[in-house]
C-alpha cells in the first residue's frame, strides 16, 4: 500500500495505479477532485483523511474581530492555481463579513511580487488580513509574514506553525493528528480491509496558536480570553 500526503501527490498516485491501496492525508475536497466517489463510500483503491473545513473562513474572521473589534475591512490572500478551494473559503469569509458588517477584499496572487503588490495596495482602512491554506502560502510563509509586518497588519494564518516564524495568530487543522489517525487505516488495510469500504475521515482537532512577543512588538494587544484558550503561545 501507499501513504500519500497532499492533494496533488494523491492524484498522481491514483493515476499511477488503481489496484494498490492508497491512504491519503491532507487532501482537500477528495470528492470534488475525483479521488473518491463519496466520503461515506469512497469506492476504488483510495481513501484517507481530508484537511478541509470551509466554514473555518468564518472562524478566522471571528478571531480577528475578537482581537480588534474595530476592524471594518479585511483582505484575503490566496493562490487560485492550486485548485478551486480558495473560492469556497472566500465565500465563507464573505458571508461572515456581511453578518459582522466587515468589508472583504480577496486577492488572487500567483507569485511573491503579486503578494507584495496586493499588501501594498491595501488602503489604511484595511486593518487585517487572512491568509488561506494552500501550497503557495505555505511555501512563501516567511515572505508573507515579513511583508505584512511592514504594514503592521493583524494577520490570521491557516496553520499553527506560521507563528513559529513570526506570525501573530493562526488557527487550523491539527495536521499531526491527521497523520496519527492515518496509522489506523494503514493497519486495517494491511490486515486485509479494502479502502473502498473505509469512509473518508474529516478533521476533528484544530489548534489555535499565537505569538505574543510579535504581537507586542507590533503594538497589538491579544485578549486574555484568547491567550487562555490558545494551544500554543510563543512568548
Amino acid at each position: 500500500m501507499i501513504l500519500g500526503d497532499g492533494t496533488s501527490v494523491t492524484a498522481g498516485l491514483r493515476e499511477a495505479t488503481n489496484t494498490i491501496p492508497i491512504i491519503f492525508v491532507q487532501v482537500t475536497d477528495p470528492v470534488g477532485t475525483g479521488l473518491v466517489s463519496s466520503l461515506a463510500k469512497p469506492g476504488g483503491n483510495v481513501t484517507g483523511f481530508s484537511n478541509y473545513e470551509f466554514s473555518m473562513g468564518g472562524k478566522w474572521l471571528d478571531i480577528i474581530l475578537e482581537i480588534s473589534r474595530g476592524v471594518k475591512r479585511v483582505g484575503v490572500l490566496y493562490n487560485p492555481q492550486v485548485g478551486p478551494f480558495g473560492k469556497l473559503y472566500v465565500q465563507a469569509i464573505n458571508e461572515a463579513g456581511m453578518a459582522a458588517n466587515v468589508g472583504i477584499e480577496a486577492a488572487q496572487v500567483t507569485d511573491t511580487n503579486g503578494m507584495e503588490a496586493f499588501v501594498d495596495s491595501l488602503s489604511p482602512d484595511y486593518e487585517a488580513l487572512i491568509v488561506l491554506p494552500d501550497i503557495f502560502t505555505v511555501t512563501h510563509q516567511k515572505a508573507i509574514i515579513t511583508k505584512v509586518a511592514q504594514r503592521r497588519l493583524l494577520t490570521m494564518y491557516p496553520f499553527p506553525y506560521f507563528v513559529n516564524v513570526g506570525g501573530i495568530v493562526a488557527y487550523g487543522v491539527d495536521q499531526r493528528d491527521l497523520f496519527r489517525r492515518s496509522a489506523s487505516y494503514v493497519d486495517r488495510v494491511l490486515k486485509g480491509e479494502s479502502p473502498s469500504a473505509l469512509p473518508v475521515q474529516q478533521p476533528v482537532k484544530f489548534r489555535l496558536a499565537v505569538n505574543q512577543k510579535i504581537a507586542t512588538a507590533q503594538g497589538i494587544s491579544l485578549p486574555a480570553t484568547l491567550l487562555a484558550r490558545a494551544d500554543d503561545v510563543v512568548e
